[in-house]
């Protein structure tokens, strides 16, 4: 919805000049900047003398003690000295409306003086100082900044009254943030309805030292309003680079608040500022603008996606290769560090092979680094190094300075074996004088920053890195280092710069901009039109490469789902599925084809390619395949998807689905890099204080600080990608040349057809995890050993063997024999909710334990250099405990299985809205749940309770007609119907478990597990002289000074009663709680005398003296037996 701000009649009334605003000031204003007369009439004025002098500098004159200079003070002095030249030499004033003053005249304003002064700064030594800027606009000092709202009409002050608390009111009306009043004042001058809200600056919507917006900005920041950021378009760099950081620290503070936020853009060479787009070109200009405003998370993209560094080296226009343009040639060389940004398919591979060539020649040998093993078995080929893998098959261990000594002729390796400990034996000091490539290189750094597998190994390969960087970089070394990359950065080109430890070294750019013409891409808005156009497409025999962001059996879309579903449909095309399953299970058709992708992919019809695949291969076929299709539901990141479009080089049509919103964001999802650095610290700190009572600074620091810093902009980055994902993968798309068209939204017909494919691919999908789940509950029992050797081994497995593997995955998740029932239940998520569940209640006491092993890894991992924050902070769910109990979850839980009901209004559900609106951002981190004053509370409940594997179920109403609220009871949700069968005749089929036997089942392992320790500290008092041992217990805060071990514990450690002191005891075990009854069953067939110490723990010295009774003399004198000497007092 719009609404017209300017009446047929003021539009008209252009001629009349306003008797308090001077000629010059005035053709500034109505001419110069295009705002209508009677707006500039009812907010701006001309000035000068002892009016502005007062108005400018009254507030902070009371502040500083003084109003006048017979007595003042020298701070006095300064404050008048510098203001009063500019009031006596006159300017305009503007004042727009008062928000918080039922729209009246508001105090604070801007001046622009018509001699306008320098700009001062405290100097070194502490003396004020002028610099070479002019300050253009003065505002009234002391005075905090506010927004400005412009009046409408000169004559009826209830006009502007009127028109500005309907905008207000009307959530739909969308607003303008831009710069200064009279921009606002432009925009608000023409028919096409564009509240503005002024900004003194792009740096002011903020209150002092926080992220929360003014309370102007507040007052506007509605749910599923939309709001436009319009600010000035700067050609200076630095500037661009500045008014970029605003606008992502804006918009997410408007989008906290439910906000839609766009950006509008133009070519800065049609003006400056939207005043002089409109001035300069007329109102349909910006208009153009405003239609084609894109998300303030796709600038965001675009910002962090720069490569600003002026080159030293262009292209020739139309040369596509950079070998034939005579890159390798105009590359000094004493260049050390050399960014190479060229479009994929210009030859950069080939390029580093003559890099190779030449290093070789001058007895240098070269280093090649990728991020995937599969790729550096591949990329050798096409530079002249030799795979460490295929070395260390051939020759066998390769470790320490061995890698050295046997790849003369260069090496490439994957970064994840960039350590000591890898088969590669890494060392980055052994290449300070070589040529070092990284090859895709914001693939490669992102990965090793940032890859959850690499969690044991990350501080060690850092440590390499940093080693390798700073050797092959320093001025001292022969060594060069090589950064080709299609999607070269500013952030890439710093991060290596600050992890070498040299932020100012100059970096060697080279740059091509060739385009081959690009290619159609046809965008879908779901994916079961997508697929209904591919399968139009199968059914007219074209031949497609099909991409997907997923292999999982799990998605209605994934490589594996799309293979099963065409093999049925089209019998007799030649299907081939690539994906991580595939190329390393012995005996399938895709097994080891990278090596030879181009002749194995021109052998089928259709090629369906998982992420495994879509990285690091060239396919340069030609007139094989019709068409590329890619279905990205969003878990690729946005240059991830543009990669995998572009490797096959052959400009066809490309045909893609992409979800509107992306999955993969990462901690807390902030697109403001010291935001994210700021979230995992606060993380990792309360984990670590949690865990082993002490901070990251006790525990070594955060390691690498430059490395961080390059993690959290390429994760701000990756944020905003997924926040606008359609929109961002479109927009870039544009921006590297393509032809990108949206197709519409489906007709009626359409949607009918759309809904019977989305009802046949979800039954498709449930049959095949129903296959799936039979084939693994029936594959043969392997031993815990044969599991772990084969977890350990890189051999290639057969699909059995894969099978025995999920099966024994699936039995030791659980601690129960695999059933389908389970297998459903855990494809569909369940073991995530219930593990929270069981860690909130009976496991709570364990799992303390387990955190502290886990985060005991890491520091130990990191050999004292500091803990990687970002692993730290993704390694616990003890913050999701501490959360969901402190919000008071668990009186929910009590509730399920009774009548009991919840509402809106009841005091429980307000008690908890009220908490999470008080610590919004703690729950976010912890639970990844968005709370605004706006959640609504039984959303909000419905959101906690999903956590933990609960739900809200309708019961009733409460409340008088006309008012009434819904009533809701609390479930446990321990079952799943998936729709089997067929379109035709689908039937509802019900998997279901108990989740209390698996409790039952996971706490009997860790009061085994806590026993293993127990004892093991037990015997260690044993045989140790002269300890001290405290009581055993509960928290189990382990400290050791010496040869002393302490185990402190609240409740202290009693003998086994004797007989006749075991106190009351129940009469069967079905008065026990379900802890009591697993510690039951630990004592009637305890083997050690740590277990009898665990199940103290577990339920205190008064109720094991219970349980005591409940056991035969035998097991009793048993469990006396292991007491040891003089027990523990």
């Amino acid at each position: 919805m719009s609404i017209s701000f300017i009446t047929a009649d003021q539009q008209q009334s252009t001629g009349v000049l306003a008797s308090h605003i001077k000629p010059h000031h005035w053709d500034e204003l109505v001419n110069g900047s295009a705002i209508d007369p009677a707006i500039a009439k009812a907010n701006f004025q001309s000035k000068a003398g002892a009016p502005v002098l007062e108005w400018l500098t009254e507030p902070k004159l009371a502040q500083v003690g003084g109003h006048g200079q017979q007595y003042a003070t020298a701070e006095v002095r300064r404050i008048l000295n510098r203001i009063e030249p500019v009031a006596e030499g006159g300017g305009w004033q503007g004042q727009g409306l008062d928000p918080f003053n039922n729209w009246e005249r508001m105090s604070f304003g801007c001046f622009k003086p018509d001699q306008p002064r320098y700009a001062w700064e405290k100097g070194k030594n502490g003396n004020w100082v002028q610099t070479g800027d002019l300050i253009k606009y003065e505002h009234p000092q002391g005075t905090p900044s506010r927004a400005f709202f412009c009046d409408f009409d000169p004559n009826d002050p209830e006009v502007g009254r009127y028109k500005w608390a309907l905008v207000e009111k009307t959530k739909t009306i969308p607003i303008v943030i831009g710069e200064g009043l009279k921009k606002a004042a432009c925009l608000m001058s023409h028919q096409f309805g564009y509240a503005a809200i002024g900004l003194p600056g792009v740096a002011m919507w903020n209150k002092p030292k926080t992220r929360e917006l003014i309370a102007e900005l507040e007052l506007f920041a509605d749910k599923d309003r939309v709001v436009y950021i319009c600010f000035d378009q700067d050609s200076k760099r630095r500037t661009r680079r500045a008014v970029g950081k605003e606008i992502s620290k804006l918009s997410s503070a408007l989008k906290r608040h439910g906000c839609k936020v766009k950006v509008i853009q133009w070519d800065p060479a049609l003006g400056k500022g939207v005043d002089d787009l409109i001035a300069g070109h007329g109102p349909e200009a910006f208009r153009q603008a405003y239609d084609h405003a894109v998300s303030a998370d796709v600038v965001t993209v675009q910002r962090k996606s720069e490569l600003s560094f002026t080159p030293n080296w262009v292209a020739p226009k139309g040369i596509k290769y950079l070998t034939d343009a005579g890159l390798v040639e105009a590359i000094p060389p004493d260049a050390k560090l050399v960014g190479i940004k060229g479009g994929k398919g210009t030859g950069k591979t080939e390029a580093m092979g003559k890099i190779v060539d030449q290093g070789r020649e001058k007895g240098q040998r070269t280093l090649v680094a990728v991020h995937r093993e599969q790729l550096a078995k591949t990329i050798g080929d096409r530079t002249g190094t030799l795979s460490i893998y295929e070395v260390v098959k051939e020759k066998g261990e390769t470790k320490h300075h061995k890698l050295a000594e046997v790849m003369a002729n260069g090496v490439s390796l994957c970064i994840h074996s960039c350590h000591p400990d890898s088969q590669a034996g890494f060392r980055g000091e052994d290449w300070e004088n070589d040529i070092v490539v990284i090859d895709e290189c914001t693939q490669v750094f992102w990965d090793v920053l940032n890859s959850s597998i690499l969690k044991k190994t990350r501080v060690p390969i850092l440590k390499e890195l940093q080693a390798l960087l700073s050797g092959v970089l320093s001025p001292e070394t022969e060594g060069r280092l090589f950064l080709p990359d299609a999607d070269l950065d500013n952030i890439t080109i710093n991060g290596v710069r600050g992890i070498a430890g040299q932020p100012k070294l100059t970096p060697w750019i080279a740059v091509s901009n060739y385009q081959e013409g690009g290619y159609n891409c046809h965008v879908h808005k779901n994916p079961q039109q997508w697929l209904m156009q591919a399968e139009q497409d199968l059914d007219d025999g074209l031949k497609l490469l099909v991409m997907t962001d997923s292999q999982e059996d799990t998605g209605s879309f994934s490589s594996t789902t799309l293979e099963n579903r065409w093999n049925k449909r089209f019998p007799d095309r030649r299907i081939l599925r690539g994906d991580s399953d595939s190329l390393k299970t012995k005996g399938s058709q895709a097994f080891g084809c990278i090596k030879n992708a181009n002749n194995v992919f021109s052998q089928y019809d259709v090629v369906i390619c998982s992420p495994s695949v879509e990285t690091g291969i060239s396919l340069d076929l030609k007139g094989h395949f019709n068409r590329v299709y890619g279905c990205y539901q969003g878990v690729l990141s946005e240059n991830s998807v543009r990669q995998s479009l572009a490797r096959l080089r052959e400009p066809v049509d490309r045909v893609i689905y992409a979800a509107t919103r992306g999955l993969e964001t990462i901690g807390g999802g902030d697109t403001y890099g010291k935001a994210l650095i700021e979230n995992v610290a606060q993380k990792a700190n309360a984990i670590t204080g949690d865990l082993m009572s002490a901070s990251v600074d006790d525990l070594g620091g955060d390691f690498l600080p430059s490395a961080l810093e390059m993690w959290s902009e390429y994760a701000a980055r990756n944020n905003a990608g997924m926040a606008a994902y359609r929109e961002t993968i479109i927009a870039q798309l544009r921006a590297e040349g393509q032809t990108v068209t949206e197709e519409g939204d489906p007709d009626q017909d359409a949607k009918q057809a759309i809904a019977e494919v989305k009802a046949e691919t979800k039954i498709e999908k449930h049959e095949q995890l129903a296959v799936r789940g039979v084939a693994t509950c029936s594959a043969e029992p392997i031993t815990d050993d044969a599991y772990e050797k084969r977890k350990e081994s890189t051999d290639p497995q057969t699909e059995a063997q894969k099978l025995e593997m999920a099966r024994k995955k699936l039995s030791n998740r659980y601690g129960a024999e695999p059933t389908l029932d389970l297998f459903m239940l855990d494809q569909d998520g369940w073991n995530e909710k219930i593990r929270l569940h069981y860690y909130l209640t009976i496991g709570r006491e364990n799992l303390k334990g387990r955190e502290k092993e886990k985060l005991s890894e890491l520091v130990e991992a990191s050999t004292g250099d500091g803990l990687w924050l970002p692993d730290v902070a993704r390694s616990s769910k003890t913050l999701k405990v501490a959360a969901l109990d402190w919000l008071d979850v668990l009186k929910l839980l009590d509730m399920a299985g009774t009548e009991q009901t919840i509402h809106k209004d009841h005091p429980l559900v307000t008690g908890i809205l009220e908490k999470a609106q008080s610590n919004p951002k703690a729950i976010r981190l912890a639970l990844g749940i968005k709370v605004t004053q706006k959640t609504r509370p039984v959303s909000l409940v419905r959101d906690l309770l999903s956590k933990v594997g609960f739900g809200l179920s309708k019961y009733g109403k409460i409340g008088p007609r006309g008012a009434q609220a819904h009533t809701y009871l609390v479930e446990q949700i321990d079952s799943k119907v998936f729709k089997l069968g067929s379109k035709n005749e689908p039937v509802n089929h019900e998997y279901s478990y108990s989740r209390e036997a698996i409790f039952e089942r996971w706490l009997a392992q860790d009061v085994a597990a806590a026993a293993a320790v127990k004892t093991e500290v037990v015997e260690t008092t044993k045989t140790t002289e002269q300890q001290e041992v405290e009581p055993v217990g509960i928290e189990n805060p382990v400290g050791i000074s010496g040869n002393s071990i302490s185990i402190s514990s609240p409740n202290a450690y009693q003998n086994p009663p004797i007989e006749g002191q075991a106190g009351a005891v129940p009469e069967s075990p079905s008065e026990l709680t379900q802890i009591e009854r697993v510690c039951l069953d630990v004592l009637q067939t305890c083997d050690c005398w740590g277990q009898y110490l665990s199940v103290q723990a577990q339920v205190g010295a008064q109720r094991v003296g219970q349980l005591w009774g409940m056991l035969t003399g035998q097991q009793q004198r048993s469990i006396r037996a292991m007491e040891p000497q003089g027990g523990m007092s």
